[in-house]
């Protein structure tokens, strides 16, 4: 639900998804320092991670990009897509 929650949840060790869906929208942390946190992290520097975003700025994407997400999309978002995703 916030930023500092999926901070807290990627970080324990009792589980570690393959995936992750961060929306960069959030309302109590920027989106891009989740990510950049869990970039820089060892233990979740190789997540997958697929992003959402209401902007859809090249220097949004260019940023998204460079802090090595998987996928970025514009919401609303083809959900067919994601679903391909997620089932790879």
């Amino acid at each position: 639900d916030t930023g500092h929650e999926c901070i807290r949840y990627m970080t324990r060790e009792a589980y570690r998804p393959k995936l992750l869906i961060l929306d960069l929208d959030m309302h109590d942390i920027d989106g891009f320092d989740v990510l950049r946190f869990l970039k820089e992290t060892p233990a979740t520097r190789n997540l997958d991670v697929v992003v959402f975003a209401e902007t859809n700025t090249p220097d949004t994407r260019q940023k998204a990009l460079e802090l090595g997400v998987t996928q970025f999309y514009k919401k609303p978002a083809d959900y067919t897509d994601l679903l391909n995703i997620v089932r790879k």
